[in-house]
């Protein structure tokens, strides 16, 4: 399973507290250090709800489930880990995205900055108005965002 988690990210990760040659603990655990974002769930007795009370309050777990599980209920959990998994993994592509057009438009207006200053007359930002030096500051970025919100 180590291997597996090492190789690959998962959206949702279920391990048993008490697992042949190691700890389902140890092993979500190394699932939120690889993958931070992975949806990590506990089975667990009653025996070991110390020991996932703690893992839930580090971080280590999204949620323990207590055993026995019905089947149906522990379907319905998968699926909706997932989805969160998948609804963070997209704010995290989504501002992936804005980092790299700022970064961009950062890099454009160092390489060029006599360019930037004949287009702005070398004026301050105007924040009050929401406008940058070509004064489409706020229009553009409401483009921008409006675009990827299309694009999800």
């Amino acid at each position: 399973a180590l291997a597996a988690i090492d190789r690959e990210e998962f959206a949702v990760v279920v391990s048993d507290n008490q697992m042949p040659g190691g700890s389902g603990l140890d092993l979500l655990a190394a699932a939120r250090d690889r993958w931070p974002l992975t949806r990590r769930l506990l089975l667990t007795g009653a025996t070991e709800l110390e020991d996932a009370v703690a893992a839930f309050n580090d971080g280590s777990i999204h949620r323990f489930i207590h055993k026995p599980w019905q089947r149906v209920d522990l379907i319905r959990l998968l699926h909706k880990e997932a989805e969160i998994y998948r609804a963070e993994r997209g704010v995290q592509e989504k501002q992936a995205m804005l980092e790299a057009a700022a970064n961009a438009q950062g890099e454009e207006a160092a390489s060029n900055p006599a360019d930037m200053n004949a287009k702005g007359g070398g004026k301050a930002n105007d924040s009050k108005k929401g406008v940058d030096r070509d004064g489409r500051g706020m229009e553009t970025g409401r483009q921008s965002m409006k675009s990827l919100q299309g694009a999800a």
